[in-house]
């Protein structure tokens, strides 16, 4: 039986690298040497890719980063939410957070009323109760393009409401939450426990 020096010696002289690539197992096989395991073709950077990667979407068009799955599904009040992002870990990414109403706006899909740049006049902004308008109400219920839900096909969990991080410039006794049932923007007493948290972040 070959010793592993005699491996290492023949992988040498036919110029193999033996030693793994950043990111790459750390163990040898002389199968595999020099053999560049990343199929990666998208540009993406795989740098922080783990087991939990695939409990994330990017968002092309916002370049935000979304956790699939949301907490609480209609259990938390604001602080809970904040908590939960504050200490979520996905992607090996510590820096999750609530969204900000504009950016849970760019999340929403078919509702021409409170998608970015719609009707809704709540904004990063513009956040106090008087921002609101009927615009902000939404559409049609569960007739969204993902299943009922105004928001893309990619995201999972319920289309319950969740909250943004914003909250109503007036004291900070209620905050701002997108359902995506209706696509609407909701005004709600942060004390309340009736939305769930959905965890962005914006980095790669």
């Amino acid at each position: 039986m070959p010793t592993i020096r005699g491996v290492l010696l023949v992988a040498l002289a036919a110029g193999m690298s033996v030693i793994p690539a950043c990111g790459e197992s750390g163990g040898f096989d002389a199968g595999d040497a020099g053999t560049d395991t990343d199929t990666d073709t998208d540009g993406d950077s795989d740098a922080g890719a783990g087991p939990d990667c695939a409990e994330v979407w990017h968002d092309s068009a916002s370049g935000l980063y979304w956790a699939l799955l949301p907490s609480g599904d209609g259990t938390m009040t604001w602080q809970a939410a904040a908590d939960y992002c504050d200490t979520l870990t996905l992607c090996e990414h510590g820096d999750w957070r609530l969204p900000t109403i504009n950016e849970f706006r760019s999340l929403v899909r078919g509702c021409p009323e409170t998608v970015t740049g719609g009707a809704c006049g709540v904004t990063d902004d513009c956040h106090t109760s008087d921002c609101w308008n009927t615009g902000c109400d939404g559409c049609v219920f569960d007739d969204g393009p993902d299943d009922g839900c105004y928001r893309p096909t990619e995201i999972e969990g319920s289309c319950v409401a969740a909250w943004s991080s914003t909250d109503d410039g007036e004291g900070m006794t209620s905050a701002w939450e997108v359902a995506f049932r209706a696509g609407s923007v909701v005004e709600e007493i942060v004390t309340h426990p009736d939305a769930g948290a959905r965890c962005v972040h914006s980095g790669p």
